[in-house]
Formats: structure tokens, sequence, C-alpha cells
């Protein structure tokens, strides 16, 4: 029955002779995806899967029947009018001669349907369920999955800020009268997704779900709930870029995130990439495949959740999503114990809106370790500086919506830059060192050779570490903080600065963020707040070891209680270039007192009174 409705239908959809006519021979997704319109997707299973039988069916699922009329009415108006599901009687499915496999239907909301959207829970929630056989979703699934159809790239926010950077300079070379404000941004969507996809005919027998009233749905299309179909999907994702992009037919630039095309062209030849695209898509995957009501254009466009404007020249949370996040972080009563969910949903969207507000990551670290510290718990009782920060994030979701222009990102700080400063540090329990070097002859990101301009020996003796090792990483993190600081002592204007030491932590807590210990929270914090008042970046960080960090390991031991002239004559021995190096000198006890582990600023005073601080170090550079 499924293989015969599949030839029936097959000229209005994916098909070989489709593929065969718009997919060039050279397109390495070729072959997988003229097998895809041959035969359909495999439902791919592990080797002890087991169906588990009318007898074992799961029950109706409570949100199934909360909203069954309409789960019923998407399934039938959806998919069985376009013969992509069979609806046949319990009874009947029951003298099948397949053994049938039943996944129970459900819910899920939708941006922009009220309606929602129909599901099918193939992973079947709960731990009884996490191992058992009889379930088709798990991590050796994905991992078939994985080799079977490659793993999946998602364009990141910084590819598509970037495309458009590369595409306008790109012009702009060969149309040097080129305007920023000709420019306009495009999304099309493909109707559908996943339902644009056939299952083959022996995966539809573990197909089924059971509905109301005792009848039992067939999917023989792509289903949400699946881990394959978003892979599967993939395969059209890339076979569609690569011939766009190989064929040369855009004069702009496109990506595509799964159903998503998103362009950027001049809005001359808007027109003209509208049509190719949308022609592309209906010769490989029918007439109806592209949702004609979804296709936008504009200088400012909403893309994967994100705003981008081009006469701002800004990026932004979309309005929709802020408002939602605003809400999660505002609305809930933190004095009381709340559902680890929450907790979660708090941490995803600051790990989200870290990539526009950059000086807000380190509170990320709070509220993972909130969720990850009572896993087994429902609720959990949260500590005042788990409190600050979903204050702090609300707050913040607040400014990005109302001071728009001044709480968010620049597509410039998208934008690749060249390095300007070269920071070497390196730190003991008692003292850092760091050695500052201008980069020189920079080209691809990469400086042809380094100028010395100066280096410092801290004590930091007043933080009292001791002997205490579990002080280490947060010493060497303090380093990085003093060296820039001590740009403004040198007198260079930095913009983009390249970190190098022999700290894997606190080079990764530099560059990305993820600041993995309480001990450095309140030198993440004055970090933060340096970048953000002084436009610092650190573009790059390189790892070194020990043995070649040996310059700044003496000056952060300070020579053994040697002058600065008997370190820099002995440093010299072995490294002529740093025979006249200069002693900066600055006020750093102010920073030392901040970044100090020992300090809780637990009240919320207390924390205002450190970021002020912190900001007033900054403003120091301008």
């Amino acid at each position: 029955m499924a293989e015969t409705a599949r030839k029936l239908r097959n000229r209005f959809r994916l098909s070989a002779d489709r593929v065969d006519s718009v997919v060039s021979s050279q397109n390495p997704d070729r072959d997988q995806l003229r097998a895809f319109g041959d035969k359909g997707v495999p439902l791919l299973v592990t080797k002890e899967f087991k169906a588990n039988g009318i007898g074992q069916r799961p029950p109706l699922r409570r949100r199934y029947r909360l909203v069954e009329g309409a789960v019923d009415k998407m399934i039938f108006e959806g998919l069985w009018k376009q013969g992509l599901v069979f609806i046949l009687p319990l009874s009947l499915v029951a003298r099948a001669r397949q053994q049938i496999h039943f996944s129970p239907l459900s819910w899920a909301p939708k941006q922009g349907k009220m309606k929602g959207r129909n599901v099918m829970d193939m992973g079947r929630r709960g731990h009884q369920h996490q191992n058992s056989p009889s379930v088709l979703n798990g991590k050796e699934v994905k991992t078939l999955i994985d080799n079977a159809w490659g793993v999946i790239e998602h364009p990141t926010l910084h590819e598509i800020v970037q495309m458009i950077w590369d595409f306008y300079e790109e012009t702009c070379y060969r149309k040097p009268d080129t305007a920023w404000e000709q420019l306009v941004l495009w999304k099309m969507d493909l109707k559908g997704a996943f339902t644009l996809l056939d299952f083959d005919a022996a995966s539809a027998p573990l197909l089924a779900g059971e509905m109301s009233g005792k009848l039992v749905a067939i999917f023989l299309c792509g289903v949400f709930g699946w881990t394959g179909m978003p892979s599967a999907f993939q395969v059209v994702n890339r076979a569609i870029r690569w011939e766009l992009k190989q064929a040369g037919t855009l004069t702009g630039r496109m990506t595509m995130y799964t159903d998503d095309c998103i362009g950027i062209c001049l809005e001359e030849n808007l027109a003209n990439e509208l049509d190719t695209v949308r022609g592309l898509c209906h010769g490989l995957l029918g007439p109806e495949a592209v949702e004609e009501s979804k296709t936008e254009w504009g200088r400012r466009l909403t893309v994967i959740g994100w705003d981008i404007d081009l006469n701002l020249r800004l990026v932004t949370v979309a309005r929709r999503n802020a408002l939602k996040a605003f809400y999660g972080f505002m609305t809930v009563d933190l004095d009381t114990k709340v559902p680890l969910s929450t907790v979660q949903r708090w941490a995803s969207w600051a790990e989200r809106y870290g990539e526009i507000c950059t000086y807000m990551k380190p509170y990320r670290r709070l509220l993972y370790g909130a969720t990850r510290r009572l896993q087994c718990a429902t609720t959990i009782l949260l500590d005042q500086e788990v409190k600050r920060a979903v204050r702090l994030y609300g707050a913040l979701i607040a400014l990005v919506l109302v001071v728009e222009q001044r709480f968010n990102r620049t597509m410039e700080s998208f934008q690749a830059r060249e390095p300007d400063l070269i920071i070497e540090f390196d730190a003991s329990l008692g003292g850092v060192g760091v050695i500052w070097y201008a980069a020189k002859g920079t080209k691809g990101g990469r400086p042809s050779y380094e100028v010395p301009l100066g280096g410092c020996a801290v004590d930091l003796g007043t933080l009292e570490f001791g002997k205490d090792a579990s002080f280490q990483n947060c010493a060497e993190f303090i380093g990085i903080v003093v060296g820039l600081v001590g740009a403004r002592a040198i007198g260079v204007k930095v913009n983009a600065v390249i970190l190098r030491g022999d700290s894997r932590s606190a080079l990764t807590w530099a560059r990305g963020g993820n600041f993995r210990s309480l001990n450095v929270m309140n030198a993440a914090t004055v970090y933060a707040s340096l970048c953000a008042t002084t436009g610092f970046r650190v573009i790059e960080t390189s790892l070194i070891t020990s043995e070649t960090n040996w310059r700044c390991d003496w000056l952060s031991r300070k020579g053994q209680g040697e002058s600065w002239k008997t370190i820099v004559r002995r440093i010299s021995v072995r490294d002529p270039t740093l025979t006249d190096l200069r002693e900066v000198t600055m006020e750093v006890q102010e920073v030392l007192d901040l970044c100090d582990p020992r300090k809780g600023w637990s009240t919320d005073e207390e924390f205002s009174c450190l970021w002020r601080r912190s900001v007033a170090i900054g403003g120091c550079f301008s």
C-alpha cells in the first residue's frame, strides 16, 4: 500500500527523475538524494529494535487528548488529503501481517500558527523508556544517522553576518560605486519541511500512531519527532546550496538553515534571486515546495531568531524571542523552589543571548552550575548568586528591547579584525608576569613580526593564595586582566588582542566566556566590564608550552626577589630582543582587590559596587 501510494504521488514530489533533471552529476549529495527520490528515506533502527505491536502500544498522550481535535484535523487536512498518511481502523491494523510499531501522537506549539504542529514522540520520554529496544530514537540511532547522511552543520549567526560583509566587500571590489544602502536581505521557507520527503515503503509499518476513535495514522512522509529527519533533510539542504553556489546563477549570497533559505543581494537583483531559488526548489521538490506567504525581504529581517538591521548595522534578539525571555526571567518567584526545567531554560537563553551582550557570558556559569548540582531533583532552591544572575539577564533583555542601539551588537563587531597587540602572560600563586608586543606587518590575521613594548611583574601577595593550587587558574586569569589594564599604561590604542600563555583554562575563559570556576567569577566580572567599556576584543588565543613561556614565568616569580634590571639582564642573555625591555608601572591594587576570589560580594549592593568600580577602571581607557 505504501509503495503504491508513493508511486502515485511521485511526479509531484522528490523523485529520481527530478534529481536527474535538476541536480548536476558533480553534486556530492546527488547519489544520496537520488536514493531518497527513488525509494524514500529509510527509517534507521538498531539491531536490537523490536516493534511493540498492537498489544503493547503506548497509551494516548494527555497532551494529545487535550487537543485531539486540532491534531486529527491537521493530520487529515495537511497529510491525508495529499496522500501522505493512511488513516485506518485499529481493528484492521491488528490483522496486518507485519509487526506494527506505535509511537504516541502529541502536539507542539509553532511560531506564527495558533494551531501548532502535530508530532510523534519516537523517543518515549521517561527513564523507563530510555534504553528500551522499542523506541525509535536514541544515541545509537543518532550515530547510525550521522554515519549515513553526515553530521548537521547549521550556519551560525556569525557566519550569516560574515556572509553579508563578504558579499558587500566583493561587490564593492567589482563595482566601487556600490552603496551599503543598496543591500537587501531576503528569506524563503520550504513548505512543510520534513513532510517534503517520503519514507521508504518498508518503514511504513513502524510509523503508526494511535488516534482517538480507535483509528491509526500510518505516516508515509517525514514526521516531526524522529531524530533522523533533520539529518535526512540536511541532504536536500546541502544539495540546494551546492547547486546555487556552483552554477553561479545568484548574484548575491545565500545559505540555508534546515528549510529556511537566507540571502543577501542588491535590491535591483532581488526578483531574480527569489525566482532562481524558487525555481530550483520547485524543480527538485515539487510545484508546492515553497511557502510563498513566508517569503520576506527588507533592510531589517528576522533570521533564525535574530533581527539583522542593515540600516542601523545592528544585530539584536528578535522581538518575539526577547519578550518571551523577558517574561521567563521576570515572572518567577525566586524565593521559592523553582522547577529544574525553568533553570535549564534560563541557562539556554543566557547561552544564546550571550552572543549579543558578550560581557554577560560569565553569569551563564551560575545558571548551568545550578542545573548540574541537582540533576535528579525536579525543583531546586536558588542561592543568591543565581538569583542575581536571573535578575541581571531580565534587566539586560529589557535594555536590549528599550535601548536598542546601546545594548545590542554592531555588525562590525562580527568582522575579523587585524590584531594590534599581543599580551604574553604567566602567573604563579605569588605573582603575575606580562610582556606586551605590538603586532606588526599583519596579513591575514597573523603578524609577521612583533615589537616588545614593555613588561611588568605584579605581586599577588595581597590575595594570600599561599600554596593552594586551586587558585592557580584564577591567578592566570588575573594575569590576563592585568595585561588588559596595562595596555593603558603602555599608551597603545587597542582594539584586537592576541593572548599568549601556557594556561589552557585561562585562555579558554577569555576567548569563549565559558568560565568553569567560581574562584574566577570576580575576575570575570572585571574582565567583562573592561571589554564592554573599552571595546577590547580577544580575537585569538595561543597556547604555548611552559618552556616557551619562560620569560613571563621569571617575571611572575619576580626573579626570586631580584630587581627589575637584574631580571631583564638575565632574560636578555637568552633573548637579546628584550635587552631594553622597559618596566611598565601601573596602579593595580584596585584591580587585585576587585578580582580577589575570597570576596563574595554577596549582597546586591556589594555586587553593584563591584560592577561600578570595574566599569570605572575601563572608563580610564577612553
